[in-house]
C-alpha cells in the first residue's frame, strides 16, 4: 500500500520529523510518500492553490506522475486534513483509509474556533520581528510534549531560511482553508478522526463539530498539541495498527 502524508498551512515534508520513518517501521512493506504543496518547502517558488479542491487535484496529478496505482492511505494534518476530507468526498475510490488530524471546516465551527484569534495575532506580530521569534511562537502554539524545544526551534529556523512560503502564498493557503466546506460525507467507515484536547492553535471543538455532523467517532489525545504527529507519533501509530487489524 502507498501512504500519502499531507502537512498543514505553511509547512512542508521536513516538518513531519521522525513520523514518516516510524510509520515505515510499522508498515515495512508499504511505501511512504510526503509530497509538498506548491508554495511550501521544495515548491516554495510556485503559487499555492487558492482552494482545497485545487490542492486535492494537484496531489492526484502528482500521484499519477509518480505512477502510483491502487487505493492509497491518507494522513492529513490540519489543512492537510481538509484535503483528505475533500479527496474522500469526491474520489472515494482512490482511498482505502483516511486519518484526519486536528482539522476544521467552514459551517461547523466559528472562525475564531477554526484558528484562535490570539494565536493568529501572535503569529502575525512575531513574523514582523524575526524568523526565530516566529518559529518560537509556532512551536508554542503547536507542540506540548517536546523534550528539547530549543533544538526543534533551531531546526525549524534553518529550514525556514532555506525555504519557506512567501507572504502571498500564505494568504492563498489561508483563503483556501477558510473557505473549505463539505455538506455531506458518505464514506464514514474509511475515516479515522483524531484531535488534541490541548490544541492551542485550532480549538478541538472544531473536530468535535465535524464528528457530530457526520456521526463519526472522534479520538482525542489528552495532552498533545496541534502537531500531534510530532508530539506523540507512537499514539497515532498504535491507532493505525488497530485500524489495519479491523
Amino acid at each position: 500500500m502507498n501512504w500519502l502524508l499531507l502537512r498543514g498551512l505553511g509547512r512542508d515534508r521536513r516538518h513531519w520529523g521522525t513520523f514518516p520513518s516510524l510509520l515505515q517501521q510499522r508498515f515495512p512493506e508499504h511505501r511512504i510518500l510526503t509530497p509538498d504543496l506548491p508554495g511550501n518547502g521544495s515548491l516554495a517558488h510556485l503559487k499555492s492553490p487558492t482552494s482545497i479542491v485545487q490542492a486535492t487535484n494537484y496531489y492526484r496529478l502528482w500521484l499519477k506522475e509518480q505512477a502510483v496505482a491502487g487505493p492509497i492511505a491518507l494522513i492529513g494534518l490540519s489543512m492537510g486534513g481538509m484535503v483528505a476530507l475533500d479527496w474522500l468526498n469526491r474520489f472515494p475510490e482512490d482511498i482505502s483509509f483516511a486519518c484526519v488530524i486536528n482539522t476544521s471546516m467552514k459551517g461547523c465551527s466559528l472562525p475564531w474556533q477554526r484558528m484562535r484569534l490570539s494565536a493568529m495575532l501572535r503569529l502575525l506580530l512575531s513574523g514582523l520581528i524575526s524568523k526565530a521569534q516566529q518559529e518560537h511562537q509556532v512551536r508554542l502554539l503547536t507542540t506540548n510534549m517536546q523534550s528539547n524545544p530549543q533544538a526543534l526551534e533551531r531546526q525549524w529556523c534553518e529550514w525556514a531560511k532555506a525555504a519557506s512560503p512567501g507572504f502571498f502564498n500564505l494568504i492563498r493557503q489561508l483563503w483556501a482553508a477558510a473557505n473549505f466546506e463539505i455538506a455531506h460525507l458518505t464514506h464514514h467507515k474509511k475515516l479515522l478522526l483524531l484531535a488534541s484536547s490541548y490544541d492551542h492553535l485550532v480549538n478541538s471543538s472544531a473536530s468535535r463539530r465535524i464528528a457530530e455532523r457526520w456521526k463519526v467517532p472522534l479520538i482525542e489525545h489528552p495532552q498533545a498539541g496541534h502537531d500531534l504527529p510530532l508530539d506523540d507519533p507512537q499514539w497515532i501509530l498504535d491507532l493505525l495498527m488497530e485500524q489495519k487489524d479491523k
